[in-house]
């Protein structure tokens, strides 16, 4: 049998809402460089879309709080390590 690939289609052509990467999403990359994890292999393991892993990272995309949580899970570290801003307020770590 063949493997199954996903193929996961995202928007690029929008302005940045936060105009470039800011401290957390610098600390995301950061993270996930360290780990030595490509944005593909954090996206398996987070469920989270590369390209939306991408956009976190160069501040094209602020997370949304489900995005925050998945991708903390799947770094095994606090929201507020990886996005040490205000809007993580009623986000936890299952």
């Amino acid at each position: 049998m063949g493997k199954i690939i996903a193929n996961v289609m995202c928007k690029t052509n929008y302005k940045s809402e936060t105009g470039g990467a800011n401290m957390g999403e610098n600390k995301l990359r950061e993270i996930r460089i360290g780990l030595g994890l490509s944005q593909l292999q954090l996206s398996f393991l987070s469920r989270v879309p590369n390209c939306v892993i991408s956009d976190i990272e160069t501040g094209r995309r602020r997370a949304w709080p489900k995005a925050k949580r998945l991708l903390a899970e799947a770094l095994r570290r606090p929201v507020n390590e990886i996005f040490p801003d205000n809007g993580n307020q009623g986000v936890r770590v299952a």
